[in-house]
C-alpha cells in the first residue's frame, strides 16, 4: 500500500505532502486544485496509464513557444528565476508501506503537449481505480450463456478492462457484463434436474447480494435478485424492476459495489482509488457512501477525491487533506483535524469548497449522546455549564451554540 506521497514544484503544485491512512484517505478542494492529477498518479499502480499535458509558454532565451511540463517558479533564487531545466525532472517521491521510497520523474517534450511520468522501481499494488465518469447501464439483452462461468478473478479482469475501455471512449458494456456474469453464476450455482449445481457460483451470487444490502439506501428496500427471461431484476420493497432501469444514483452504487466485490478475496487488503466518489449520488447517499463501503469491504483501503461537504469527514477514522491555493495561486496540501479541531477544519473547508460544511453523522451522534444525558435534568445554569464542559472535552467546543439550541428546542417540545 501507499504510506506517503510528496510532490513539489510541478504543474500548479507548490508542495503536496500526504501521509495515507491505513483505511481511508480523502482529498478535497476546489475544481482545478489537482485532486484528479494526484489520483491519476496513484492509479498507475493498478494498471491505469495516463499521459499528462504541458502548457505552451514563451521561451525567454529564444522567444519561441515551447511546452513546459513544470511551471516556472514565481520566486527568485540567487538573483534569478529558476528555469525548468534547473528544476530537473524529479517531481516527487512515493513511500510504500514496506518503507521503500521511489522517485517520480517526468519526461517533458518541448514540441508536444503530451508527456509521460515514470516511477523508478514502482511497487506492485493489488487493487482498482474507479474514474470520475460513472457509466450508466444501457439495456442490452443477454443472448449467450457460457458453459464455463467466469471465476471471480476472471470477472474482475473483464470488469477492469471494460472500465478502461469505456473511459477511453469505447462502447459501454458494464451493465451487460454484470448481467451475464450474475445470471451465469446463478444458472450454474443452482443447476437443474440434470446438471448438479456448483456451490461456489451460488455463493458468489449471494455474496454480491449481501454487499448490496449494506450499500444500497435502506429506503429502496433491496431484498434480492431474480432472473426472468434472461433479465436481471432487483426485488425491492418499493417494487421490482430490471437492472437497466435503475436510476443514475442506484446504478452508481451497484457498479461501485460490483467492482469492489470482484476485487475482494476476503483475506488480503486491496487498494480502491475513486475519483469524485459522490458523482450521481443524492446528499443523503453522499453522507453514507464511504462508511457503507468500508463496512461492506473491511479489507479495502480507500483513497478518494471529492467536492462534496457531505463526504468530507463522513468517516471518523480517516485522514482528510484539503488542496488549497496560496497567495501565489500555487497549490499546497493541508491535513485537517475534524475530530479535535472541528471548528478550524470547517472554516478551512468553507474557504476551500466555497460552501458551509455539514457536520458528519459521527459528530451528530456524539452531540446527541451528551444531550440525552441532560434532557431530563432541570434547565439551569449549572447543568448548561456541565453540558458545555463535556462538549469541550469531546473537541466540540465550537458546536456548543448548536448543541444548546437543540437542547432548548427539545425542552420546549416536552413542555
Amino acid at each position: 500500500m501507499f504510506k506517503a506521497l510528496k510532490i513539489y514544484d510541478w504543474k500548479h503544485f507548490e508542495k503536496i505532502d500526504l501521509i495515507f491512512h491505513q483505511r481511508i484517505t480523502i482529498l478535497t478542494g476546489a475544481n482545478g486544485s489537482g485532486k484528479s492529477t494526484i489520483i491519476r498518479l496513484l492509479a498507475r499502480h493498478v494498471n491505469w496509464q495516463f499521459n499528462e499535458l504541458s502548457t505552451p509558454e514563451k521561451d525567454e532565451s529564444t522567444g519561441l513557444l515551447r511546452y513546459y511540463a513544470r511551471k516556472l517558479l514565481p520566486k527568485w533564487f540567487d538573483g534569478k528565476k529558476k528555469t525548468e531545466v534547473e528544476l530537473g525532472n524529479v517531481i516527487g517521491e512515493i513511500t510504500y508501506s514496506n518503507n521503500q521510497k521511489v522517485q517520480v520523474h517526468i519526461s517533458p517534450n518541448v514540441s508536444n503537449p503530451q508527456y509521460s511520468i515514470s516511477i523508478n522501481n514502482q511497487q506492485g499494488i493489488r487493487g482498482l481505480h474507479i474514474p470520475a465518469y460513472r457509466p450508466q447501464y444501457i439495456h442490452q439483452p443477454v443472448q449467450n450463456l457460457s458453459l464455463n462461468p467466469k471465476s471471480q478473478e476472471e470477472a474482475f479482469n473483464n470488469s477492469a478492462n471494460a472500465s478502461r475501455s469505456t473511459f477511453g471512449g469505447g462502447a459501454n458494456q458494464s451493465g451487460l457484463f454484470l448481467k451475464e456474469t450474475l445470471i451465469n453464476w446463478i444458472h450454474h450455482g443452482y443447476g437443474n434436474q440434470i446438471n448438479q449445481g456448483i456451490s461456489k457460483y451460488k455463493d458468489l451470487f449471494h455474496g454480491f447480494e449481501a454487499k448490496l444490502k449494506i450499500v444500497l439506501p435502506p429506503a429502496l428496500g433491496f431484498q434480492k435478485f431474480e432472473v426472468r427471461n434472461t433479465e436481471l431484476l432487483l426485488q425491492c420493497s418499493s417494487g421490482d424492476y430490471i437492472l437497466d432501469a435503475s436510476s443514475g444514483g442506484i446504478t452508481a452504487l451497484i457498479d461501485l459495489t460490483w467492482q469492489l466485490f470482484l476485487a475482494d478475496n476476503g483475506k488480503d487488503n486491496f487498494l480502491v482509488i475513486i475519483d469524485e466518489i459522490e458523482n450521481h449520488l443524492h446528499p443523503s447517499m453522499q453522507r453514507s457512501i464511504l462508511g457503507d463501503l468500508s463496512t461492506a469491504f473491511p479489507c479495502a483501503v480507500f483513497i478518494v477525491s471529492t467536492h462534496s461537504p457531505f463526504v468530507v469527514g463522513s468517516v471518523e477514522d480517516s485522514f482528510v487533506y484539503a488542496l488549497a491555493f496560496n497567495e501565489n495561486n500555487r497549490v499546497y496540501s493541508q491535513k485537517l483535524d475534524l475530530v479535535d479541531k472541528a471548528g478550524t477544519a470547517s472554516e478551512i473547508l468553507r474557504d476551500v469548497l466555497g460552501v458551509s460544511v455539514t457536520y458528519p453523522v459521527w459528530i451528530e451522534k456524539r452531540i446527541q449522546a451528551i444531550l440525552y444525558k441532560y434532557q431530563s435534568t432541570e434547565l439551569n445554569e449549572g447543568n448548561i455549564k456541565l453540558m458545555s464542559q463535556e462538549l469541550k472535552e469531546e473537541g466540540l467546543s465550537n458546536l456548543i451554540p448548536v448543541a444548546l439550541t437543540h437542547y432548548l428546542e427539545n425542552k420546549e417540545i416536552k413542555k
